[in-house]
């Protein structure tokens, strides 16, 4: 578990209502594996930042299944891997154990490994400031949607994707010419 807002308060405590939600993307493949992440530290090593989630976005995010158990804890855990490539970009927190839950934490069970993601700050619903964990909606209203910044950050990314395609595309050409003149 992470830390995260006071203990035995049903609402997020003032010091992380401020606290920006980031959109986190797999670095294996460029997916977005959450819409609804949060910095944080582990309860258990607390050298070890990671982002959380309430909520796991289970289309683009799933649980391998493989059971274990934590060096520094007692939490039983089960890695969680991108849909798209299949690499594991972080785990749940399927039991957690009888420290962890008695210390202060932010609730989330689902943990991503910031090495595996790249973060951005996610924007409000008009696009024109960056979302905070005190303004987020509830789940059941926090409709997934893509901005036009969204939008463009895809394009671009798909755009560099095929440029650099092109690129090594013609200079195989060049490559093919040069050696037909040589020969």
């Amino acid at each position: 578990m992470s830390r995260g807002n006071v203990c035995d308060a049903p609402q997020l405590h003032p010091s992380f209502r401020k606290k920006p939600v980031y959109c986190l993307d797999c670095c294996f493949c460029g997916s977005t594996v959450c819409r609804r992440g949060m910095k944080a530290i582990l309860l258990a090593d607390t050298k070890t930042e990671l982002f959380s989630t309430d909520v796991p976005d289970r289309s683009e995010v799933d649980v391998t299944c493989e059971l274990f158990y934590t060096d520094n804890c007692q939490c039983e855990v089960e890695h969680m891997a991108c849909k798209e490539c299949g690499n594991i970009v972080g785990y749940h927190v399927r039991m957690p154990c009888r420290d962890c839950l008695q210390s202060c934490n932010n609730g989330h069970l689902w943990m991503y490994h910031r090495k595996v993601v790249m973060p951005r700050e996610r924007l409000d619903r008009k696009g024109e400031k960056i979302m905070v964990w005190g303004k987020l909606p509830d789940v059941s209203k926090d409709f997934t949607y893509q901005p036009l910044e969204e939008c463009i950050r895809r394009l671009l990314g798909v755009a560099a994707i095929e440029g650099v395609e092109l690129s090594l595309h013609m200079s195989h050409q060049l490559d093919d010419q040069r050696m037909l003149k040589e020969g």
